[in-house]
């Protein structure tokens, strides 16, 4: 933020605390080294910019190419390229400074050499040597993806930089993570495909068991009606409506006579 410009967001006390801190020894000293390691290998006369990601670390970088290529991770120099140079328009790159343009004119001369020769090198091979090997852990063009492509060099190693896991170490344990997630989702379908299965074969069993009962009960049902027609038949047959006997009818005898 510009120590000349007036803001709205902080009580005048904060602001000026906040100026005498940037005033401070320690902060310029910090400040001033912080502007050479950016101005590094530059001149008066011409400006030699550096990577073109901004606040995107590379490994997210490496992550977004990786993903766009179907998983299948970049080689340090695509990685190197797509950092350092930008689009000029019909899907056309350009390298920005002649640092980058000096480092991939090295490293594409060197995969020639290698071709004409019939010799089959890994590609990130002949990058490491083009840029001089690792210095402290880290690699040219590649900052704190280095080790996603490069075992760390015991030799170079800071004490800062080996009381910290390595990317490697980061990324294995994600992966098995990963491995772990996966194996126990499997395990849940697979009890799920059994359950489902089961319940399939019950209700199953249970259609056909009903088809059966059905079919037994309908057959019941017919020779039970068979069998009331039957009875019904005999009981006509046998049964005769009871008639009382007509009682005879006698004259009697005219007396009178």
């Amino acid at each position: 933020m510009p120590l000349h410009k007036e803001v709205s967001f902080m009580t005048d006390t904060v602001r000026a605390e906040f100026i005498n801190k940037r005033k401070h020894p320690d902060f310029l000293k910090r400040s001033n080294q912080a502007r050479d390691n950016r101005l590094s290998g530059q001149t008066l006369e011409k400006f030699d910019p550096g990577h073109r990601q901004g606040s995107i670390s590379t490994p997210q970088v490496v992550k977004k190419m990786a993903k766009k290529k179907d998983g299948i991770l970049p080689t340090a120099a695509e990685v190197y390229e797509s950092t350092h140079s930008v689009c000029v328009g019909n899907d056309e790159v350009e390298l920005m400074g002649d640092k980058s343009q000096k480092v991939m004119g090295e490293y594409m001369e060197k995969l020639e050499e290698y071709k004409n020769k019939g010799i089959e090198i890994n590609p990130d091979k002949v990058y490491l040597e083009v840029v001089g090997g690792q210095k402290k852990g880290k690699v040219y063009g590649l900052g704190s993806a280095s080790q996603m492509y490069y075992k760390s060099d015991p030799t170079s190693q800071s004490t800062a930089s080996s009381s910290t896991p390595s990317m490697i170490s980061q990324l294995s344990s994600q992966v098995d993570e990963l491995k772990k997630m996966a194996e126990e989702n499997h395990n849940k379908v697979e009890g799920s495909q059994k359950i489902a299965a089961e319940s399939l074969k019950c209700a199953k069993e249970f259609v056909e068991n009903h088809e059966i009962e059905k079919a037994t009960w309908k057959k019941e049902k017919l020779a039970m009606q068979k069998t009331l027609q039957e009875m019904a038949s005999l009981v006509k047959q046998v049964y005769r409506p009871y008639k009382p006997p007509t009682p005879a009818v006698t004259r009697s005898r005219d007396t009178t006579k």
